[in-house]
């Protein structure tokens, strides 16, 4: 091996390496963003949430009250502060009869809506800086990390070190890996009220694309897409010398950035209703679409909406061939 060559080897690990630590710097930052908010109750905290109509307005009244009594206290825990929050619904729906008292579902909605409001920090008051700082700088460390295989490796299969691989043999950092991607999913749907902090880093995006602040759909399909991408970039420098794995590529990555994630928020700020247009649908998220199953639009929609995925995979399997 000629010496430019060994020099030009060793730049590129180099490289490699400074992707792995701005990866690393950008996850510990989203990581730091959950925790580094706190909580706070006042006049201005009321008044928002009282225009976003998150509350609905039966409820608004007596919740108020209630919560007037955690007016201008300092919280520097989601923990503490949700729990004082979730005793002050409780008390709320002592108060309401019957049928207007506040569902478990809603509870927790309404608790995502006050933590999100009353939050102060970092996350809350620099979103968009926070958001490059974490899930682009990650994404772009990530890039910067597999972008110099490509003058490093040779295309193909590789299963170098599997067996002995820490990440991928049942590794300390494989089991940290599912604990955190496992523990993640378990709050998005269950507990989303403590990770406000990581679902306003969609607002950027959120407002430019559909005018309103993330919710936590938006974000996951958010992180969905930015992980699509990337590991789809990753995909076609291994397999570089297959056409049909490249076109597989890029067929995923087109479609889960148009179809799944921009068309229907872009969609989302024209009005548009949300089953006969919302392509994303397919994934199983939040969608019990229980106000208007059974209407006949909602199942001609539906139909259409099957024909077009229909027509999709057509296309990815006829493009596949080639």
């Amino acid at each position: 091996m000629s010496q430019s060559s060994h020099d030009r080897g060793r730049g590129l690990a180099v490289l490699s390496t400074v992707g792995l630590v701005l990866f690393l710097i950008g996850f510990a930052i989203f990581l730091g963003s959950a925790g580094s908010s706190h909580y706070r109750l006042d006049d201005a905290t009321f008044q928002r949430l009282a225009d976003s109509g998150a509350i609905q307005g039966h409820h608004q009244q007596a919740l108020f009250e209630e919560l007037g009594a955690l007016k201008d206290r300092d919280y520097g825990s989601v923990f503490t502060f949700l729990n004082d929050v979730e005793r002050k619904l409780l008390e709320t729906n002592e108060r309401l009869e019957g049928g207007s008292q506040i569902w478990d579902y809603d509870r927790g909605q309404y608790e995502m809506a006050i933590a999100r409001e009353a939050a102060t920090g970092p996350a809350a008051e620099h979103t968009m800086l926070v958001f490059l700082l974490s899930i682009v700088l990650a994404a772009a460390g990530a890039l910067l990390y597999f972008l110099p295989r490509l003058g490093m490796e040779p295309p193909g299969i590789k299963n170098n070190g599997v067996m002995t691989s820490p990440a991928k043999s049942r590794g300390a950092i494989g089991i940290a890996a599912g604990v955190f991607l496992i523990g993640f999913y378990v709050l998005l749907y269950f507990f989303p009220a403590y990770i406000t902090g990581w679902i306003r880093l969609g607002d950027p995006i959120s407002q430019a694309l559909r005018g309103q602040p993330s919710d936590r759909w938006f974000f996951y399909g958010l992180l969905y897409t930015f992980a699509v991408l990337v590991m789809g970039t990753r995909m076609a420098i291994n397999y570089r010398h297959s056409r049909y794995q490249l076109v597989r590529t890029a067929s995923v990555s087109f479609f889960q950035l148009g179809f799944a994630f921009l068309i229907p928020a872009i969609l989302t700020a024209l009005n548009k209703p949300s089953l006969a247009y919302d392509l994303k649908s397919a994934w199983p998220l939040d969608y019990s679409f229980s106000s208007i199953i059974g209407s006949k639009a909602t199942w001609k929609a539906a139909r259409s909406a099957g024909r077009c995925w229909c027509g999709v995979l057509r296309w990815r399997s006829w493009a596949c061939r080639f």
